[in-house]
């Protein structure tokens, strides 16, 4: 590929945007090249006649089955800059426990897991597990099941499942394998949500601190999203019990490098992203989902970004809006030389450094009212 891959994450450093993308991009490639080869690809399109909402593959499905899979080319993608935000997140807050809302094929969530070590990581979706790619984690148990409801029960399947994978391994030696779990279920029903809290509360886990919405992309499916996360205590103030609570402030306390972030505010630390944040989707976010994560008073700090950034198929594609809020502060995880090496002038790092230009651009960072 013409760059070695960057460790990640090694002896604790956080990598620049374009190192990121090169460690994601040899993943990615071995897609690539399967798929070149005559393989599947991410998905296999057979799986789409017995799908519930084709994969998310809303616009020509079977196109987007070999579009994926094709390479995106030498620009940094919206999962490069969500594996790099959430490698700050990890290195701040001591822990990754990563919620995906809409998986699709698992490209986003796949590539995620692959990357990050001592993590968890959550997948959403109102479709069953893609097999495919669910496979290289190994043999699921589930962790329980309930009668379906909502778009799966119209759809004819009868039980929605929490599959849970234990031991994900990686494969970079010497990083202990990741935890991995997979909810089907309707994002706009109580079930999932209720199940996935439940669980989280009888394990005494803190909330999500990173979460990407990239499901139902419609104004009313957000705001639902962020009512059943602040609700059922998965992100915000109202951690899953006392003792998570008190698990995230000793971790953030000990583990965080950054004067702004340590333990004592208001709940603990929380990024959410959301693709496709264009128009009527960057309006509700910038409105009334904004708003409503302001009334849980998630912490003393809040920042927002619209980053402009190509999407999941890369550089065929026009780039599209993505909106970051975190109670982490933004304004350093952004600056030029967390893009890229100041030495590098690679095509990939110059789309770098335009992609974190455009975060800044129009970056607020509010510090609440105690």
């Amino acid at each position: 590929m013409g760059q070695a891959a960057v460790p990640a994450f090694a002896n604790g450093s956080v990598p620049t945007l374009e190192e990121v993308y090169w460690t994601n991009e040899r993943f990615r490639a071995q897609v690539a090249a399967s798929f070149a080869a005559g393989g599947t690809g991410w998905l296999n399109p057979r799986q789409l006649n017995t799908s519930v909402f084709n994969y998310g593959l809303t616009r020509n499905p079977l196109a987007y089955v070999s579009r994926t899979a094709k390479p995106v080319g030498a620009k940094p993608i919206e999962h490069d800059l969500l594996t790099y935000l959430a490698g700050r997140v990890h290195a701040s807050a001591g822990r990754l426990d990563y919620l995906e809302i809409g998986v699709s094929v698992l490209k986003s969530f796949d590539t995620q897991v692959h990357y990050h070590s001592n993590a968890s990581f959550t997948a959403l979706d109102v479709e069953d597990p893609n097999w495919m790619r669910a496979a290289r984690w190994g043999e699921a148990s589930s962790a329980q099941s309930r009668p379906s409801s909502g778009i799966r029960k119209t759809k004819g399947r009868t039980i929605d499942h929490l599959y849970e994978w234990s031991h994900v391994p990686t494969d970079r030696p010497l990083h202990a394998a990741n935890r991995v779990r997979y909810v089907e279920g309707d994002a706009l029903r109580s079930e999932a949500w209720s199940a996935l809290a439940a669980l989280k509360a009888r394990e005494t886990e803190p909330p999500f601190n990173v979460v990407l919405s990239d499901g139902l992309h419609q104004p009313h499916a957000l705001l639902a999203e962020m009512r059943a996360l602040l609700e059922h205590g998965l992100v915000g103030s109202k951690a899953s019990t006392n003792k998570a609570r008190a698990t995230e402030a000793t971790a953030e306390a000990v583990a965080s490098p950054f004067p702004s972030q340590h333990a004592g505010q208001h709940a603990p630390h929380v990024l959410i992203a959301w693709d496709d944040c264009s128009k009527s989707l960057r309006d509700t976010v910038e409105g009334p989902v904004r708003k409503l994560f302001l009334k849980s008073r998630p912490g003393s700090l809040i920042c927002y970004a619209h980053v402009l950034v190509n999407g999941w198929v890369g550089e065929i594609e026009a780039p599209h809006g993505c909106c970051l809020l975190s109670t982490f502060d933004l304004r350093e995880w952004l600056q030029p030389n967390h893009a890229a090496p100041p030495e590098s002038s690679t095509p990939t790092a110059k789309y770098a450094r335009d992609v974190f230009a455009s975060a800044r651009a129009g970056l607020t960072c509010k510090t609440l009212e105690t």
